[in-house]
């Protein structure tokens, strides 16, 4: 169980940054910026979203 989760927070990232270079490769620096920003954001925005949803669950 241990070695999957390694994995998978090794294999994940890597993934995200592999995708990033493909994305900046097909469009403009500003607009790979941008999306990483957004993405960011999104992110989050449901990570507090969500952190309100347990609190509330557990109250």
């Amino acid at each position: 169980m241990l070695g999957r989760l390694i994995i998978l927070f090794i294999t994940i990232p890597l993934v995200e940054i592999i995708l990033l270079f493909w994305v900046s490769s097909r469009t403009t620096w500003q607009a790979t910026i941008l999306l990483v920003i957004l993405t960011g954001a999104w992110g989050a925005y449901l990570a507090k979203s969500q952190g309100y949803s347990i609190l509330a669950r557990i109250q």
